[in-house]
């Protein structure tokens, strides 16, 4: 529906939708949506429900119950929003993130510290080509469930605060995560961050696990920063 401007949907009864799956794919002209009356408790499935919404700038889902969703796939990817409050979201038993914020442009900052992620399997391209996003808090992240974690980060050539949690590196599966294209990371997490915050692989028996970094974040770092976090097992490449 590539040309509906605007959609009043506060007498939807969605309280036994289960699939919501593409709702509003490719609705491009589409400037702003309030979802907050929709009871979306039963709701499993809300992947691609936003993608190619290319002009969405103001998104309302301050009312979305997402208890029971499984699959987050792409659900933002490739909007024009400037910012989302998900602090409401339950991701708890979420097992997708897929494409979560691909290419959404637009978006500066995102506050993501609240997400239970411990059931998660793919986090692969969540993040790829957020090329305005500045800040990111992944501070709650647990990924000890994650089996991929490609091009997670790929493209994101603006961050320069990338803030991880104790268990962001807590994977046994993933054994590289690619942080390269985030040229700017020295600007205040570099040292906060990765360094005395990473998990200790080495202590729990996990294989040693790859950090790509820019030649700028790794110019940043000490003798005694690359010694700390090589120490815990990981490779800075």
């Amino acid at each position: 529906c590539t040309s509906i401007p605007s959609l009043d949907l506060t007498g939807f009864d969605t309280s036994a939708v289960t699939n919501m799956s593409k709702m509003f794919y490719r609705c491009r002209s589409l400037t702003s949506l309030d979802l907050s009356s929709f009871d979306t408790s039963s709701v499993m499935n809300m992947n691609y429900m936003f993608y190619l919404c290319q002009h969405l700038t103001s998104l309302n889902l301050t009312g979305l119950n997402t208890s029971s969703v499984t699959d987050m796939s792409g659900i933002f990817y490739d909007t024009s929003l400037t910012s989302l409050d998900l602090s409401s979201f339950d991701t708890s038993v979420v097992k997708s993130m897929y494409r979560m914020f691909r290419s959404s442009t637009s978006l500066t900052s995102l506050d993501l510290s609240s997400f239970d992620t411990s059931v998660v399997k793919s986090m692969a391209e969540m993040f790829y080509s957020c090329s305005r996003l500045t800040y990111l808090d992944l501070t709650g992240f647990d990924t000890s469930a994650v089996t991929d974690m490609t091009y997670m980060f790929n493209n994101c050539s603006s961050l320069t605060s990338l803030i991880l949690g104790p268990n962001f590196f807590k994977t046994p599966t993933v054994t590289s995560v690619d942080f390269s294209s985030s040229a700017q990371w020295p600007g205040g997490t570099v040292v906060t961050s990765p360094v005395p915050n990473s998990y200790d692989r080495a202590t729990a028996g996990l294989s040693a696990m790859t950090l790509k970094l820019s030649v700028s974040t790794k110019v940043a770092l000490t003798d005694e920063q690359k010694a700390a976090i090589t120490a815990k097992g990981y490779t800075i490449a």
